[in-house]
């Protein structure tokens, strides 16, 4: 009896751990609305959110991989598993910046000519940006947002970046929103 007992605690810390892989790579995204691929990107260094995706892989592995059963670790692996799941899911979820104040983003190249159709991004800080924060410069290079009074960053998606255009050095401007105030920003982008 206390041989099954303990093969199926192994066979529950297996599942348990194929669990916590699979609900970062897929059941996580498709919750939070977040591509995969983006999950993917939090792996790189370059991510701040690298200190909550490797601890959840490395938990997910030990549990997939162990089968001897440590109250301690076990239950300190479950705590940090739930940890970084619960601040991912804070990160991810896409919040609404949409409100009545207006912001105009002027982006123009070095002759003063207007970048037209640049998607230009709007938030609080760094990531996929909110509700109400993603806009495109029309024929003026100007991008009208209505957001609410706060401060911001203006970024824009590498993705979609002219080829001809340097991506700027600042990678995120500093923007302060005031409501009553007129809200403007100009970015000077320079040619390769």
């Amino acid at each position: 009896m206390k041989i099954n007992l303990i093969k199926l605690a192994s066979v529950g810390r297996f599942i348990l751990g194929l669990g916590i892989l699979f609900g970062f790579f897929v059941g996580f995204p498709t919750v939070a609305h977040v591509a995969s691929t983006d999950m993917v990107m939090t792996l790189l260094p370059i991510s701040p959110l690298v200190l909550l995706t490797w601890p959840l892989i490395v938990v997910g592995l030990y549990f997939t991989f162990s089968t001897k059963f440590r109250w301690r670790i076990d239950i300190f692996a479950l705590i940090v598993a739930i940890a970084c799941f619960f601040a991912l899911f804070q990160n991810f979820v896409k919040k609404d910046i949409r409100g009545e104040v207006e912001l105009e983003v002027s982006v123009l190249r070095e002759d003063n000519q207007p970048v037209q159709n640049l998607e230009v991004d709007v938030a609080e800080k760094p990531g996929q940006p909110p509700e109400g924060g993603v806009g495109e410069t029309n024929k003026q290079g100007l991008a009208t947002f209505y957001i609410k009074p706060g401060n911001y960053y203006i970024f824009f998606n590498s993705n979609n970046f002219p080829p001809d255009l340097k991506y700027p050095v600042e990678k995120m401007i500093p923007v302060k929103v005031e409501e009553g105030k007129i809200n403007q920003a100009t970015i000077i982008l320079k040619s390769k």
